[in-house]
């Protein structure tokens, strides 16, 4: 089994790319110092290192995961209430069709109705239940007679409604640690560079102390941690800069 990707510091994304941004703009004003120490540095290499970090900072990919998850689950619940609906409405009329049978609710799995309510794979168990007794020759009849011959026919449409919508959450909620993971994949790339770019700098200016503080990585936490404010429920690893 793979371990689970951490990010490779400590402070929130946005302030560790706004940091390599500007890592990034001094480099390419003393490239010519930075490539007496490390020739594979390079004003393209720089170039190809803002372009990828300036799409970090525009990626949504986090916020949009988010919505996808939020949305389908908004689907779930909108689908939820009708499948209560329907189902308070079926156990109402079939008390009064079988005035003769005092447990037929119970028959129907109305003791599950209170479980079923919030979870919905206990809704579409009831809802199994409730179709499969619903066409017990005995009982159709009368119950097509007093809920019209469509309302079986509803139940199920309304089931499968229910299971498309609970399987795209599940897909969405699945996609989230994979986007995730290459999300985190590309921002520790960006801040490996910058490191890097750090080191070679204090070898560079290794004779000027204010050329040496504008290299200098600044990695610490800015939130409680409490509060975080990373875009992803992920853990973090910290390393000395």
């Amino acid at each position: 089994m793979g371990r689970e990707l951490v990010r490779s510091y400590s402070m929130t994304d946005s302030e560790m790319l706004q940091q390599s941004k500007t890592f990034i703009e001094l480099a390419k004003l003393d490239i010519d110092e930075l490539t007496a120490v490390e020739p594979s540095i390079n004003l393209s290499i720089l170039n190809s290192m803002d372009e990828e970090t300036t799409s970090c900072i525009n990626d949504f990919s986090s916020v949009e995961s988010k919505n996808s998850i939020s949305i389908a689950k908004a689907n779930v619940d909108r689908t939820m209430t009708k499948c209560r609906n329907e189902i308070q409405l079926f156990f109402f009329h079939c008390k009064r069709t079988f005035p003769d049978i005092p447990s037929i609710t119970i028959e129907f799995g109305k003791r599950e109705m209170e479980k079923a309510r919030l979870n919905p794979e206990k809704m579409i168990r009831l809802m199994n239940l409730i179709i499969t007794t619903y066409d017990k020759p005995s009982y159709k009849e009368k119950l097509d007679s007093r809920l019209t011959a469509n309302f079986k026919d509803r139940l199920e449409e309304l089931k499968q409604e229910l299971l498309n919508a609970s399987a795209m959450l599940g897909v969405a909620k699945a996609n989230r640690p994979v986007e995730t993971e290459a999300r985190i994949m590309r921002f520790n790339a960006v801040w490996d560079f910058t490191r890097n770019i750090s080191e070679i700098a204090k070898i560079a200016f290794r004779n000027s102390f204010a050329k040496q503080q504008q290299y200098k990585l600044y990695d610490t936490p800015t939130h409680k941690p409490s509060q975080p404010d990373q875009s992803d429920n992920i853990k973090t690893g910290n390393e000395e800069p």
